[in-house]
């Protein structure tokens, strides 16, 4: 009978033992390999049929983006820096507007006197071929 207890003892520790270091295998794995690695990708977008005067918005990964061809290509992340509100182009100011308060950019991004922040826009890291595709590395 005590023969019987001890092995039941040294199988319990056993399973035990086990059933932590697995629990310690998926917490560490999971704080080691969280959801956002902080890679960016590179997204690709044909600009070639823009008009002077056009604005295209596209979506690259989970972010907005927002493309305005003038006498040359503005490109800006399509949210309010501050309040995360969606922007919206004034064609005839020739600015961004957010749609939930009274934040106005100008064509390089920069805050517009009266507005309600202070930091102006963000754009990603970009660069624009001779064939006017617009590569974007974005989360």
């Amino acid at each position: 009978m005590s023969d019987t207890k001890q092995i039941l003892r040294v199988v319990l520790k056993l399973m035990a033992g086990f059933a932590l270091a697995w629990l310690m295998y998926v917490f560490l794995s999971g704080l080691m390999l969280g959801p956002d690695t902080g890679e960016s990708h590179q997204y690709s977008f044909e600009l070639g049929s823009m008009q002077p005067g056009e604005v295209k918005y596209m979506q690259a990964g989970r972010r907005k983006l927002v493309v305005v061809y003038g006498t040359q290509y503005y490109v800006a992340w399509a949210i309010d820096p501050v309040y995360g509100c969606p922007l919206e182009y004034q064609q005839e100011k020739q600015e961004f507007k957010s749609a939930c308060v009274e934040s106005r950019f100008d064509l390089q991004g920069r805050v517009i006197a009266g507005s309600k922040t202070e930091l102006d826009l963000k754009g990603p890291k970009y660069r624009i071929t001779p064939g006017s595709v617009l590569y974007v590395d974005a989360p």
